[in-house]
């Protein structure tokens, strides 16, 4: 799964499909195979789950080591706190 701000040339986050709608209900986004959002609304739900707080760390699960859910998110929110303007489509 690709997320992208419309526009960029290429994605700001790769990940496996199953990786990425974990992320997004992780985020309680649901699970969309495919949408956008602001990221002005997605930029608050990533920093929410940056806090250090016990309802924030993602167990691991086979295939995916624990604390992979929050590094993802460190990652995206990186790319699109400086494009608080754009949409960031994924699928």
């Amino acid at each position: 799964m690709r997320f992208a701000l419309v526009g960029a040339p290429t994605p700001v986050l790769q990940v496996r499909r199953r990786d990425g709608l974990d992320l997004l209900a992780w985020l309680g986004l649901d699970r969309p195979e495919f949408g956008a959002v602001e990221a002005r609304r997605l930029l608050p739900l990533c920093r929410r789950r940056l806090w250090l707080e016990d309802r924030n760390v993602d167990a691991a699960v086979p295939g995916r080591p624990a604390g992979t859910l929050r590094a993802l998110v460190a990652e995206l929110a990186r790319h699109i706190e400086t494009a608080p303007a754009a949409v960031v489509q994924f699928g």
